[in-house]
């Protein structure tokens, strides 16, 4: 990898190690490679991401600014008008949404918590089959969400928050069981 990369080695070894404490990344018999969540794993981080994505709305709607209003309003905008059939595109988008919030939070240890727990998911819920019905009601939870940030309704847009990784939970579950022999 260092010499494709036409590094030395020790970036290469420290990057790797990096990695691996992020639990990104696992050290087999063979070298390292991507460490793949399991389902009832992804499931988990999900329960915990409801949980702070709740906490990052409620801090939001206390703290939002002038200028943060319309970065949000542009994001939602961004994400609600994606018309493509890209996964990742749409995923990144969506990404950037819910960063856009815990941003607005403005607090750096929930910040740093949700990216970690979004790199970790992103293989895991960048490969579920999105429906258009749950597109168009994950649109309008996204829609509502802003609405009570805005309003800084803090409980409203933390059951919204919450509510909305809650389905994405759901979701993922029904595609598991559907899919798999795995029953959660």
């Amino acid at each position: 990898m260092a010499f494709e990369l036409g590094v030395s080695r020790t970036p290469v070894r420290e990057a790797l190690k990096r990695l691996q404490a992020e639990g990104l990344v696992e050290l087999t018999r063979n070298g390292f490679r991507v460490k793949y969540l399991s389902p009832p794993e992804a499931l988990d981080l999900l329960v915990v991401r409801s949980c702070l994505e709740g906490l990052a709305a409620r801090l939001a709607a206390q703290r939002i600014t002038e200028a943060s209003k319309k970065a949000l309003l542009r994001d939602l905008e961004a994400l609600s008008t994606y018309g493509g059939s890209d996964v990742l595109e749409l995923s990144q988008l969506n990404d950037q949404f819910h960063r856009r919030i815990a941003l607005i939070a403005n607090n750096k240890y929930l910040l740093e918590v949700l990216d970690t727990i979004r790199v970790k998911l992103r293989l895991a819920t960048t490969v579920l089959y999105i429906s258009p019905r749950r597109r168009l009601e994950s649109a309008e939870e996204h829609r509502a969400l802003v609405q009570a940030i805005l309003a800084g309704d803090e409980g409203e847009a933390q059951k919204i928050a919450e509510e909305h990784v809650a389905r994405t939970c759901e979701d993922l579950k029904k595609q598991i069981e559907k899919y798999t022999d795995i029953r959660i």
